[in-house]
């Protein structure tokens, strides 16, 4: 017997600035944004997002999806934005972001990459995309 190996989605750290080799926190004004997928499946993928900031920052997610190029169309799955509570002087929250979409059909087209997106807006202006790169990671049935 041995252990069912499943694919699951990971943020793309292959260029990771980090020292932990980490994706890096992406800056925005004074907010600043790092993301893991912390759980996937066949409903989508749950992410932390880790929020920080260098000084009082008034933040919002605007919105966030999970872009997937499947063959001559791009699919988005919009993601349940959260709340980004007050950031006041040298802050760090962690909030949880649910994906839905249909993974099991993606997995059996072939989409084995992807990209998250999320808009920031800082004080009711908005700010460029952050993106970071998705990769399925699969080794095959059994370990």
């Amino acid at each position: 017997m041995h252990p069912r190996a499943y694919p699951r989605w990971v943020i793309d750290s292959t260029n990771a600035t980090d020292p932990a080799g980490e994706p890096a926190v992406q800056w925005r004004a004074c907010a600043g944004v790092r993301a893991f997928v912390r759980k996937t499946g066949k409903a989508g993928m749950g992410i932390t997002l880790e929020v920080r900031s260098r000084t009082d920052c008034p933040a919002t997610i605007t919105r966030a999806a999970v872009v997937i190029p499947d063959h001559a169309r791009r699919l988005h799955a919009e993601a349940t934005v959260p709340v980004i509570p007050e950031l006041r002087g040298r802050s760090l929250r962690y909030l949880w972001m649910p994906v839905h979409f249909d993974a099991d059909e993606l997995w059996n087209r072939g989409a084995r990459v992807a990209t998250l997106e999320l808009e920031l807006a800082i004080d009711g202006v908005a700010q460029p995309a952050i993106t970071w790169p998705l990769v399925t990671l699969w080794s095959g049935p059994f370990l």
